[in-house]
């Protein structure tokens, strides 16, 4: 239990450090203590392992530059897997809309 308490208070810190801007290491910190529960959300809208990747480095790069915008209402992990839901279902929209283009052309 200590550990999971710990764990937490560590992933604040860290969340902190970048909202103010004060270290880039606490992001990966950060990342590597979320990417499998990212990887499975997106995973289970896109199905494609390739897509995937792809949509958590958005969803990283995403929540990286927006990391001012979290204010701790709610938890960090679903803050972060809202953006990987959001890019995911958003890869999907420009995947289709590629495909009605390519349709139409025939």
């Amino acid at each position: 239990m200590f550990k999971i308490v710990s764990n937490y208070q560590n992933i604040t810190r860290d969340i902190q450090a970048v909202q103010q801007h004060e270290c880039h290491e606490a992001f990966s910190r950060v990342m590597d203590e979320h990417i499998d529960q990212v990887r499975r959300v997106v995973y289970r809208i896109v199905l494609n392992a390739y897509d995937t990747d792809d949509i958590v480095q958005e969803t990283f790069i995403k929540a990286f530059h927006k990391i001012d915008s979290f204010k701790g209402a709610a938890k960090f992990s679903s803050w972060l897997c809202r953006i990987a839901y959001n890019e995911a279902y958003l890869s999907l929209r420009k995947k289709d809309n590629k495909l009605s283009d390519r349709i139409k052309i025939y």
